[in-house]
C-alpha cells in the first residue's frame, strides 16, 4: 500500500522506435527518423549544466538504518527462472570517480538479495564498473545511489554512450533544453535527481560477491548466474506514493530495446559525423534486439570504405555487438523487410568479413560459447552490400517501372471503384 509501479513507458511502435522518446523531449513524433535523429543529435551538442536545490520531491519521505528496506517497494519477478526479483531495470545509477573529477549516472540492472542488499551487474568497460574496480584496488566502498522515476531525459541519457569523462547530468538537460535540478543525498555527498520518484542510497564494498542472476534480458535470452559486487543500502528516500517504474525486459519489443535502438542510433551517427563521415545514416535494427547495427553510404570504394568501417568498430557501443550490416545510401533502412531483402539479393559471399578479431564481448551475449564468455573475447564480422563506384547496380523493379503513367491511373481507380462497392 502507498506504493506504485508503471512499466512500458518507452516502448514505442516497431517500426517507430523513436516515437515515445521524442514525445517525451517534445520532438515532433510524425516527423520521421531523420528528424528524430537531426533533433536529438542537435541537443546532444549542446549539454546544459544542472543547478544544485535545497530539497526536493525525492525527500517527502526519508527511511534509514533498518526501515531502509528494499522490500516496502514493489519489487516484482519478472520472469519464470530470474534469480530473484528485480526492481532496478530501469535505474539511474550514479557514481564519482575516486581520482577523477568524474561522475557516472548510467543505467545497470539490480536484482534484490535480501532487504538491505542488492545484487548489481558490474561489466568491465562500463564506467560505473571500471570506478568500482579503483575503488577495490584502492580498499574503498564505493557510494552509490539509484534515482528510479526520473525525467525521462536522464533516463535517456544515461542510456547514451558518452566519453570517458562525460556527465550525463549535462546531456540530461541538453536533451530537455533545461537544466536538471539536484539535491544532495542523505548519506553521501552524490547529488541526485530532486524531482526522482525514488532513490536509494549505500555503497559498495572491495572484494565482496554474491550470486546475480539469472535474469530474462532484453535480447530476449537468460543470463547467466555470475557472482558480482553487492550494493549494501543505507538510506531509501522518495516521494509520497511514489511510482517504480519497471522495464519488462525479454519481450520481443520492450522498453530497453526500444531505447537502445532509438538511442544507439543517433549518438553512433553523431560520433561518425564527428569522425568525418558526413554522407552516412545510421539505424539499430529493433528486431535484432538492437544487437545488428546498419549504416547507409553513397557508392565507396574500397579504401573509403574500409575507412568508415574501421570508424564504426572504433566507437565504444560497438564494444557490445558482434554485426554490422552495410548497404546502400536508397535503402530503406527502418524497413525489416527491406534490409532482409538486400540480405538476401545483394550480399556476396566474399564480402562477409571479420572485422575486429578478439573483441570484448559483453556477459549478457546469448550467443557466445562458454569458452568466449569465459576470456570475454569474440570475434566481430561486418555484412558489405554496398555497391562500388565502378560497379552497375541492377535496376530494382518499381509500380512506376512495371507500368506506364496511364496503366497505374487506370488500376489506382480501379481499386478505388472496388472498395468503394
Amino acid at each position: 500500500p502507498g506504493y506504485r509501479m508503471a512499466g512500458a513507458l518507452y516502448s514505442g511502435p516497431r517500426r517507430q522506435p523513436w516515437r515515445k522518446l521524442a514525445m517525451a523531449l517534445e520532438i515532433d513524433p510524425d516527423g520521421g527518423y531523420r528528424k528524430w535523429l537531426e533533433e536529438f543529435n542537435r541537443r546532444l551538442d549542446h549539454p546544459i549544466k544542472p543547478v544544485v536545490v535545497p530539497d526536493g520531491l525525492c525527500k517527502e519521505v526519508i527511511l534509514t538504518g533498518e526501515e531502509a528496506d528494499i522490500f516496502k517497494l514493489p519489487i516484482p519477478y519478472l520472469h519464470l527462472g530470474d534469480g530473484g526479483r528485480y526492481g532496478g531495470t530501469l535505474p539511474v545509477t550514479v557514481t564519482r570517480h575516486p581520482v577523477r573529477d568524474w561522475v557516472n549516472a548510467g543505467n545497470y540492472r539490480w536484482m534484490a538479495h535480501d532487504k538491505h542488499r542488492l545484487g548489481g551487474d558490474f561489466q568491465p568497460g562500463q564506467h560505473m564498473a571500471d570506478m568500482y574496480f579503483v575503488y577495490e584496488k584502492k580498499g574503498e566502498a564505493m557510494p552509490f545511489c539509484m534515482a528510479m522515476g526520473v525525467n525521462p531525459a536522464l533516463d535517456i541519457a544515461a542510456g547514451v554512450s558518452l566519453p570517458v569523462g562525460a556527465n550525463e547530468y549535462d546531456v540530461a538537460g541538453g536533451l530537455q533544453e533545461e537544466p536538471l535540478q539536484l539535491v544532495k543525498a542523505e548519506t553521501n555527498d552524490l547529488l541526485v535527481p530532486a524531482d526522482a520518484e525514488i532513490i536509494i542510497e549505500g555503497e559498495v564494498r572491495p572484494h565482496e560477491r554474491l550470486e546475480e542472476g539469472p535474469f530474462g534480458e532484453y535480447d530476449g535470452f537468460m543470463t547467466t548466474r555470475l557472482p558480482q559486487p553487492v550494493y549494501h543500502i543505507k538510506a531509501i528516500t522518495h516521494r509520497r506514493n511514489p511510482i517504480l517504474p519497471v522495464a519488462p525486459e525479454g519481450y520481443r519489443f520492450n522498453d530497453t530495446g526500444a531505447m537502445s535502438c532509438a538511442i544507439l542510433s543517433p549518438v553512433l551517427q553523431w560520433r561518425l559525423e564527428k569522425d568525418g563521415f558526413k554522407d552516412v545514416l545510421f539505424y539499430n535494427i529493433p528486431e535484432a534486439s538492437w544487437a545488428w547495427p546498419v549504416v547507409a553510404t553513397k557508392p565507396i570504394s574500397d579504401t573509403d570504405l574500409g575507412k568508415l568501417v574501421s570508424a564504426v568498430w572504433s566507437v565504444p557501443t560497438m564494444g557490445w555487438l558482434d554485426k554490422l550490416l552495410l548497404v546502400d545510401e536508397d535503402v530503406d533502412i527502418t524497413s525489416t523487410e527491406e534490409l532482409l531483402e538486400i540480405l538476401g539479393t545483394r550480399l556476396q559471399a566474399d564480402r562477409v568479413y571479420q572485422s575486429k578479431p578478439n573483441k570484448p564481448i559483453s556477459f549478457i551475449a546469448a550467443w557466445a560459447t562458454e569458452e568466449e564468455l569465459r576470456r570475454g573475447l569474440a570475434n566481430a564480422l561486418t555484412y558489405d552490400c554496398v555497391t562500388r563506384p565502378e560497379e552497375d547496380k541492377p535496376e530494382k523493379i518499381t509500380i512506376e517501372t512495371l507500368f506506364t503513367p496511364a496503366t497505374r491511373e487506370w488500376l489506382d481507380n480501379f481499386w478505388l471503384r472496388a472498395v468503394s462497392q
